[in-house]
């Protein structure tokens, strides 16, 4: 633990109990398997009083197999109060700021042990420090950034600026936004500019419109965004770059019917490369059924049936089939995908005792995947690795278990 840590903890425990009750809760967990064995214990404090908050937390892992490491990290933040409108937020090594462009050039969960934020925040502006902060997989960096938001009636003007520099990377952004309502429309239009370390400059302009005229629901975009523009201080890009081109989205209901379309017409700059989207999709509410024909860009036609625990979804084109339903307290699950020749089974039951048990085949292959997960309370076991519903993988994982407990208190 860092000695910054050590400080904010014994204000804490040492300053802030002789102004109220600190709040606190903690997990105490250890498992045992064939990736090895190792115990983790985290804990939280928080509390508050009038205008200022305050919170501290710590993660300690423990490795005893195959080798003997250990990592501790503190986690903390401090909110104060000035006025009604404004605040004051220091933390560490947990979400920060989020930017409210429509690009998302920085998002809260961007941050790593070593990462640190100090910021003022208003409604109608935003200045902060970011430190230690990952630009993408390519470097950390230091960043200073202003938001600010200007309210004119239906019409708000937002802008942001951001300065970052690290050991390999620096440069600056901006966006200029403004988004107001026309009608029953709403209405979100933005330019961004980045210059990077060598200087080169990328541009991205889009343009939404949301929103409903004559019992229509709709959404359309249009884009240029250039082959260098990033969502820097995130962990992907809210536009992918070197993409431009529109995409409408139509939605309404006639009788009890949705009726939906999605079409999309994208290309990227050079224009060498197209993107398109075309989907239609039927819905029918009483009856729980719906049709979704996707012609672009992979042919599907999923028929699917869904009510409480059953679930029946068929698609004729890509030759896969799913069902669920339940019996008693089981529930079941088959899925077949014909052309890979696959097949799985769930099965998961008990309330006292939960029980998860998956199994599958690869007939083209002819290869096998399973597993088995029991959990009574806190004391859990699982053998063989659980494939996350994904058809294809597993079958060459090599044999596993694990056994882990937890005690929260």
């Amino acid at each position: 633990m860092n000695m910054r840590g050590v400080f904010f903890v014994l204000f804490c425990l040492l300053v802030a109990p002789k102004v109220h009750a600190i709040h606190y809760t903690g997990e105490l967990s250890t498992k045992v398997g064939t990736t090895g064995t190792s115990s983790s214990l985290n804990l939280d404090f928080g509390g508050g009083k009038g205008r200022y908050a305050y919170q501290w937390g710590l993660d300690a892992d423990l490795d005893f197999l195959p080798s003997l490491q250990g990592r501790i990290s503190t986690r903390w933040e401090l909110a104060l109060s000035i006025t009604d409108n404004l605040k004051l937020v220091c933390n560490h090594n947990q979400d920060h700021f989020t930017s409210g462009d429509i690009f998302r050039l920085i998002n809260k969960n961007q941050y790593i042990p070593e990462s640190y934020w100090a910021g003022l925040q208003s409604p109608q502006l935003s200045l902060g420090y970011l430190r230690q902060v990952p630009f993408k997989s390519r470097d950390v960096v230091d960043a200073l950034f202003l938001e600010s938001r200007l309210d004119l009636g239906h019409l708000a003007v937002r802008g942001l600026q951001i300065r970052y520099a690290g050991q390999r990377e620096s440069g600056s952004a901006a966006v200029l936004q403004a988004e107001g309502k026309l009608g029953g429309f709403q209405v979100e239009g933005a330019t961004a500019w980045q210059v990077d370390l060598a200087g080169r400059e990328s541009y991205a302009r889009v343009l939404q419109i949301r929103g409903s005229a004559w019992g229509v629901n709709g959404r359309l975009c249009l884009k240029r965004v250039e082959p260098g523009f990033l969502s820097l201080l995130a962990k992907t890009n809210q536009f992918t770059p070197n993409r431009q081109g529109w995409e409408l989205e139509l939605s309404t209901e006639l009788c009890m019917t949705e009726l939906g379309v999605n079409l999309r017409r994208q290309t990227n700059l050079e224009g060498s490369r197209e993107y398109p989207k075309l989907a239609w999709k039927l819905g029918m509410k009483e009856k729980q059924t719906s049709i979704e024909w996707r012609v672009q860009p992979t042919p599907a036609l999923v028929m699917r049936y869904s009510s409480g625990d059953t679930l029946f979804q068929l698609d004729p084109l890509n030759a896969t089939f799913r069902t669920d339903w339940k019996m008693g307290d089981a529930k079941i699950s088959l899925r077949v995908d014909a052309l890979r020749q696959i097949g799985r089974a769930e099965l998961r039951f008990g309330e006292a005792i939960r029980w998860r048990l998956i199994g599958k085949y690869d007939f083209l292959a002819d290869r096998s995947h399973y597993s088995c997960l029991v959990a009574y309370r806190n004391l859990q076991l699982e053998v063989g690795e659980y494939d996350r519903g994904n058809m294809s993988s597993g079958f060459n994982d090599p044999f596993s278990y694990c056994i882990s407990w937890v005690w929260e208190f």
